[in-house]
């Protein structure tokens, strides 16, 4: 019953990734493109890192009770619920600190005429 909550988060990660994408290479100077790229991919990795790091930090707090913990091999003894709602409150920051970087990079267009001329 996880189907749409993948398809969702499928649809927004490829909406997500042709965003930055396209922000490294119109906003980079010409000689950085391919390293902003690199850079693209990375973040990709290291995204993919983290959620598995969560994944086992969270599976090790909750699970230090005694108990089965958020993340249990039954889901039924799981909490679940409790986990999504740590995703959402870390997405709400996320989207927080999106915000700020965000108004603090505005385009320029004399700066984007500038790069596109060189």
């Amino acid at each position: 019953m996880l189907i749409p909550q993948f398809f969702l988060v499928g649809a927004g990660e490829a909406f997500i990734y042709t965003g930055q994408l396209d922000f490294f290479i119109t906003r980079s100077p010409k000689s950085m493109k391919t390293m902003s790229t690199g850079l693209f991919l990375t973040t990709l990795s290291l995204g993919f890192f983290m959620s598995s790091f969560l994944v086992s930090v969270v599976k090790k707090v909750t699970g230090s009770h005694g108990g089965q913990g958020w993340l249990a091999d039954d889901i039924d003894r799981g909490r679940l619920d409790c986990f999504y709602g740590l995703l959402a409150i870390l997405g709400v920051i996320n989207f927080v600190v999106y915000l700020v970087v965000a108004a603090w990079n505005k385009k320029d267009d004399k700066a984007s005429q500038t790069v596109e001329m060189v």
